[in-house]
């Protein structure tokens, strides 16, 4: 069997769809395109038409597709917010940051702002919906959204009202999220 190999990056282009059949860590773009999704080496199998990117070390795995994971928003404009992901669903860190975006489509029908939804420093539980990075993400599950939040006027953490929305038990703001069940209502220890 005769083998090609080199050394890829994630998003290098490796060969074309009509070359190659993509196995494991390559996938084909818009274009038809075959681009590796992890570094490792690349291994082109000349006889069967098959393409893979071999990982130097498993952490260099992207999260799978609709898979979940936790991160944290950096920034908000009208329609979009940019989030850092930092853990798999079940906690355990990516070697790396990520890059990720939520479209306010993907969390209401109703295309409000995005800062209705988030702000800048809540902690998210999201699906990833792109196989691409940056990854784009969903809030479209109840188990979905925010997590743990701070208050917008004094950076207190927030604490889950009965009514869904959050107080700040400092100032005592109000304010809304599009909240995830798995909210994290931290005990007040300041009394």
């Amino acid at each position: 069997m005769m083998k090609e190999e080199n050394l890829a990056f994630p998003g290098d282009e490796l060969a074309i769809l009509e070359e190659f059949i993509p196995v494991s860590g390559v996938y084909s773009d818009e274009n038809g395109k075959l681009r590796s999704t992890l570094i490792g080496k690349v291994v082109k199998d000349i006889i069967n038409k098959n393409l893979k990117v071999i990982p130097f070390k498993k952490k260099y795995d992207f999260p799978r597709l609709k898979s979940v994971v936790i991160g944290y928003v950096n920034s908000v404009k009208s329609d979009i917010a940019l989030i850092t992901i930092l853990y798999d669903g079940n906690l355990k860190p990516i070697s790396a940051p990520l890059a990720g975006f939520l479209h306010v489509s993907q969390v209401d029908e109703e295309g409000k702002n995005i800062s209705d939804y988030v702000l800048p420093g809540d902690l998210v539980k999201a699906k990833i919906i792109s196989s691409e990075n940056p990854f784009q993400l969903s809030f479209k599950h109840s188990s979905l959204g925010v997590i743990l939040a701070s208050c917008s006027k004094c950076g207190a953490i927030m604490q889950k009202l009965e009514n869904g929305k959050l107080k700040c038990p400092k100032c005592g703001n109000i304010e809304n999220r599009k909240l995830s069940s798995d909210y994290i209502n931290l005990k007040d220890h300041s009394g």
